[in-house]
């Protein structure tokens, strides 16, 4: 038993997977919003069913959410099923959104105080228009700098103590695999 080593590699790409599969669930949920949008907007501005609209922004979206199902099931496979791992995965679709919907929110500002046509009505609007631009890029890239890495941070503790466990069931599962194995000879 002081030979036996546990293989890294084993527990490292378990934990990889478990770090992976959420990212891309909340990956495919961004991608997929906005097609429903588009297909929901695109519909109304039609006033009409267009079946090739619906077929070229569906399908994707359709894809995306097929994506997610399966990144779904792959998370609660890595994690072993062990209690937990859709309050997790719940928790990580929370944190993800929404810094992705604080971003949105920032790169569109100038867009909706244009379509509000608050920019419109001040004289200085040639001006006010490139600063609230830049402003609203200079807020992504804090965002992204300040906020991200502890979205990042309270991501990982809510998945360490999940990736604990499975590395600890993992190295008793290949223990008593290699002491089977050294028992028969």
């Amino acid at each position: 038993m002081g030979d036996l080593e546990l293989p890294a590699e084993i527990i490292s790409a378990q934990l990889h997977r478990m770090e992976t599969a959420p990212a891309v669930c909340v990956g495919m949920v961004l991608c997929a919003i906005p097609l429903l949008i588009l297909i929901v907007f695109t519909m109304a501005m039609e006033r009409g069913f267009d079946s090739g609209v619906f077929v070229c922004m569906g399908v994707p979206m359709v894809v995306a959410m097929m994506i997610w199902a399966i990144s779904m099931e792959r998370f609660r496979a890595s994690c072993l099923g062990k209690p937990g791992w859709s309050d997790a995965l719940r928790r990580y679709h929370l944190y993800g959104l929404g810094l992705s919907a604080l971003v949105a929110g920032l790169l569109l500002s100038p867009w909706f105080l244009h379509e509000l046509e608050i920019l419109g009505r001040l004289p200085a609007e040639r001006i006010l228009r490139p600063v609230i631009t830049g402003l609203s890029f200079a807020g992504v890239a804090v965002v992204i700098g300040l906020i991200g890495p502890r979205v990042h941070r309270r991501l990982k503790e809510i998945l360490t103590p999940l990736q604990r466990e499975v590395a600890v069931t993992l190295a008793r599962d290949v223990l008593r695999r290699k002491l089977r194995s050294s028992r028969r000879w």
